[in-house]
């Protein structure tokens, strides 16, 4: 709101200040009370809400207006049930009860029927004929609470001859609208908040902005951030939402305004990581990969145990390794299912380095065992390390549970490394296992990879003993960039 408050905040002020004191040298009106408490609701500062209530019983035990807001208190920060105790045990208060208790007790009932709660908003606003500044902020959010934006709007009229002060009542409806998804019918209430009450508020052009980008107005949102930034250029509110119409807006000029504002903008707030993602979406929106990529990296080890930035980080091809490799094996943990994503997606895409760097950091922390084994072994065997390939398989190729894949890569890296007399043991070994798996409908692929693999080789050992294997590449491994074999192992 941009009601003067100049009065509200020294008082607030003079009150915290006052706390410092003992209770009973604490001395403040009944109004000054109430007003203490309205305004530290605005701000949010429920520690001073506290305090003001607790100093008001103490010092005017029968107010009506300071126990109304005792109730308020209880039903919007420790649930209707508190707030239907204290009700029920000042049921014997003097007087009828004020608007605010009305309020109260429609919050307490929790009526679940459409109906029953517009009869009950009906009647509340029936039976008054005026309503204060604090009275209007409770009506009008009772009002959102129960899901009537539509009502709300439909007695709008009604409201404006009940409230000394405008502006408060537009935008409190303002605010109920906006929550209820309702932006575009809440514009116009904004418009005559801006020209009634202050052309020069900031607060004002922004939730017109923020209405106007809701609903859809990209053009509309960013004339009024441009009256926002002529007011305060450094509005924080007012660039984020420039920054948000830039990006969600089809208009490429705006996307390339976006990427041009943020990468200054880092250049005087490089620690800003919300800039600094938005610097890299706008980047990756244009095609520049490579422009936003350091962003990205930094993006990552901020923020080391988000998959989110993980996948970013892989989306912009950033090579994990070094301190990269040592912060990601760091930040998730041995049985995280990132790990198969992770790995998986480095190997399908051809970067077998970094699979085994990771591969090879985990097992130091980890162990072998707790690995997702596949795309380790694949890249090994990419990479030509074959002797750390039989390695790695050597257990796990005599388990009947063991795929067919890793047999043919264990077969094939046993030839590479001169081991061919226990390549022939091994196919000996395999071949009926082999053709049990063929008739199992998801073991058949493999199996079938597997026996042509090792019909090859015999054909091959058969016809020259003494053959050299280091071209033989069943698998077309190095003919092609990417290894997809084990996408379904």
């Amino acid at each position: 709101m941009s009601q003067p408050k100049d009065r509200r905040e020294e008082l607030c002020e003079r009150f915290a200040e006052a706390l410092r004191h003992p209770a009973d040298e604490i001395y403040f009106d009944e109004d000054e009370l109430v007003e203490i408490y309205d305004y530290a609701g605005d701000l949010g500062k429920i520690y001073l809400q506290t305090e003001a209530l607790m100093c008001g019983a103490r010092l005017y035990p029968t107010s009506r207006a300071l126990s109304d807001r005792r109730a308020l208190f209880y039903v919007n920060n420790c649930g209707a049930d508190a707030a239907a105790q204290y009700i029920e045990d000042h049921t014997d208060d003097a007087g009828p009860r004020s608007l605010l208790s009305e309020i109260v007790a429609i919050k307490t009932s929790k009526p679940d029927d459409e109906g029953e709660v517009e009869q009950a908003l009906d009647r509340l606003l029936e039976s008054v004929t005026a309503m204060n500044d604090e009275e209007v902020v409770q009506f009008v959010d009772l009002a959102g609470e129960c899901g009537m934006a539509e009502w709300l709007l439909d007695k709008l009229d009604e409201l404006r001859t009940k409230v000394p002060y405008l502006p408060t009542l537009l935008y409190e409806t303002a605010m109920v609208l906006s929550e209820a998804g309702m932006d575009g019918r809440a514009v116009p209430i904004i418009e005559e908040l801006i020209e009634i009450d202050d052309a020069y508020s900031v607060d004002y052009w922004n939730m017109l902005a923020q209405s106007k980008l809701e609903s859809g107005d990209y053009h509309g949102a960013m004339n009024a951030i441009e009256y926002a930034r002529a007011i305060d250029p450094g509005n924080y509110g007012a660039i984020t939402l420039y920054v948000r119409v830039c990006f969600e807006s089809d208009d490429p000029n705006y996307a390339k305004e976006g990427y041009d504002f943020t990468s200054r903008y880092l250049e005087t707030d490089p620690a800003n990581d919300a800039m600094r993602q938005a610097f890299v979406s706008f980047g990756l929106k244009l095609g520049k990969v490579s422009e936003v990529a350091p962003s990205v990296r930094q993006l990552y080890l901020a923020n080391s145990t988000s998959r989110d930035h993980l996948l970013q980080l892989l989306s912009v091809g950033v090579p994990l390794e070094g301190e990269l490799a040592d912060v990601i094996v760091a930040s998730f943990g041995e049985t995280d299912d990132t790990w198969p994503m992770l790995l998986r997606h480095l190997c399908n895409n051809g970067r077998y380095a970094e699979v085994v760097t990771l591969g090879n950091k985990y097992i130091e922390s980890y162990g072998f065992p707790s690995l997702d084994i596949g795309p380790y072994v694949f890249s090994l065997f990419a990479l030509k390390l074959f002797s750390k390939c039989v390695d790695k398989l050597s257990v796990l190729v005599l388990s009947d549970d063991c795929g067919n894949i890793y047999r043919v890569l264990y077969l094939v890296a046993l030839l590479k490394t001169g081991r061919q007399q226990m390549a022939m043991s091994m196919m000996s070994m395999w071949r009926d296992m082999v053709k049990l798996d063929t008739v199992r409908p998801e073991n058949k692929s493999d199996a079938y990879l597997l026996l042509r693999v090792m019909g090859e080789v015999s054909d091959i050992i058969s016809s020259d003993a003494d053959h050299d294997w280091s071209d033989y590449d069943p698998l077309k491994i190095w003919s092609r960039p990417s290894a997809d074999a084990l996408a379904d192992n």
